[in-house]
């Protein structure tokens, strides 16, 4: 009678001690989980920090001193996705220089479409746009690139002063980014006659326009640096960049 007992009693210890050891186990896992969760979020990339900011209103500073506003759609390790105005914009991280998230800040309300005229004169002012960045992009000359300026100065100029005081809001912020493109163009073309002459680098006390370069640009004042002097043709590039940069996103609204 003994005998038969024991293959019985040793069943139960062993299962006996087999759900003793699980249940020690299940805290372990549960503290092991809690550990994880409370870690801080070290990037913005993390999943569960994307996912708590996605449809969050934002108000982003770029390093060249844009200000936007808007909704937050998508974020990357590299680049988020903003609504602003009915136009989605993809910025890369890198030209970010501050980011708030500011449930108070309100978006505006979307922009109505752009006129038959306004897009008729626009293609004529683009088409000006587009031959000035073929010329920087061909490796211009001075003299060149002069009289291409001059050409695209005649056409924009007619553009914004026509468009710029428009009521369609839409119409006027167009207008404004092609009057920055032909400025930052003009800033070329004064940095350009400044090197001439000289080893390729410029003062910052050489011309007032660098104090303006460097006040609208914070960022060209340590990219373009050459000891204690700055690189023209740096200088020139990132300009001509920062033009075309505003050509196209002026583009991309009026296509909206």
């Amino acid at each position: 009678m003994k005998k038969s007992l024991t293959p019985i009693l040793i069943f139960c210890l062993l299962f006996a001690s087999n759900t003793l050891a699980q249940k020690k186990k299940v805290p372990a896992k549960k503290s092991s989980t809690k550990r994880v969760a409370a870690q801080p979020v070290a990037t913005p990339t993390s999943a569960v920090s994307a996912a708590r900011v996605i449809g969050s209103t934002v108000s982003i500073t770029t390093k060249d001193g844009n200000k936007l506003a808007g909704t937050l759609l998508d974020l990357s390790a590299y680049s988020l996705r903003l609504k602003a105005d009915a136009l989605e914009s993809v910025i890369a991280l890198e030209t970010v220089a501050a980011i708030t998230f500011d449930p108070t800040v309100t978006t505006q309300p979307e922009m109505p479409p752009v006129s038959e005229a306004f897009i008729k004169n626009f293609n004529a002012a683009l088409t000006a746009c587009q031959n000035m960045a073929s010329e920087t992009r061909s490796g211009s000359d001075y003299t060149d690139y002069g009289k291409q300026l001059t050409t695209l100065r005649r056409s924009l100029e007619n553009f914004v002063l026509r468009f710029s005081a428009s009521e369609n809001a839409r119409e006027a912020q167009i207008a404004s980014l092609l009057s920055g493109a032909l400025i930052d163009y003009t800033w070329a073309r004064t940095i350009w006659t400044l090197k001439l002459g000289g080893d390729g680098t410029i003062g910052e006390s050489d011309s007032p326009l660098m104090a303006d370069t460097f006040a609208t640009y914070p960022d060209l004042r340590a990219t373009t640096a050459s000891g204690t002097r700055f690189s023209a043709d740096k200088l020139i590039g990132s300009l001509w960049k920062r033009a075309s940069d505003k050509v196209e996103r002026a583009r991309t609204m009026v296509n909206r």
